[in-house]
């Protein structure tokens, strides 16, 4: 798989397969932890992107496979847990115009919601 940056793997899973929405927030956990999995994972310095690339390409075939873990203003929040890396990737899928709106990227291991998830939406 290519070094491109996370951001630019995310649009290009994105503009093959389903119209999806980051919001700068989660563009920026994205990144964050993208460059933290660079710095201190040399044995795999990309895994954390190219794992997150499988899971938005998986998502864009099957929108809604994941479980539901909040209801916030009439959306469902769900859920995608990327096993290697211990993050989840949470999202809300808007089915009738097909649009997958990534809310979050948040460690698995955090024990909580992350903000957006909690209904700052």
């Amino acid at each position: 798989m290519s070094q491109g940056s996370p951001r630019t793997k995310c649009r290009e899973v994105w503009e093959r397969n389903v119209e999806g929405r980051v919001p700068t927030e989660a563009r920026d956990q994205v990144v964050e932890r993208d460059t933290w999995w660079v710095a201190n994972r040399p044995a795999a310095p990309t895994a954390f992107r190219d794992e997150l690339v499988v899971a938005l390409r998986d998502l864009a075939a099957q929108p809604t496979i994941a479980a539901v873990v909040v209801q916030r203003g009439g959306m469902a929040i769900r859920r995608w847990l990327l096993p290697k890396t211990k993050c989840h990737l949470y999202y809300a899928v808007d089915e009738e115009r097909g649009v997958i709106d990534v809310l979050a990227v948040w460690g698995a291991r955090m024990g909580q919601l992350p903000p957006l998830a909690k209904g700052k939406l």
